[in-house]
């Protein structure tokens, strides 16, 4: 995965309209290589370009910077 990727798709209108939240959950696959993540704000409503979370890992992957921002797609 990098930054900017789609992660998923939805219609969020039909998603509420069928009884369903559109509250979004963060996981980590691999949190040993995780150093710090910034807290992530409830309630709050992102628009595309936002940063959601901050996470920062153990170590640099082929270069890479250490510290990649999600952000609401």
């Amino acid at each position: 995965m990098r930054k900017g990727d789609l992660l998923l798709e939805f219609d969020r209108d039909l998603a509420l309209e069928n009884g369903y939240q559109d509250t979004v959950i963060v996981f980590y696959t691999q949190p040993r290589k995780i150093v710090k993540t910034s807290e992530v704000e409830t309630g709050k409503t992102v628009k595309h370009g936002e940063e959601v979370v901050s996470v920062e890992f153990r170590e640099a992957i082929k270069n890479s910077e250490k510290t990649m921002g999600l952000q609401a797609e």
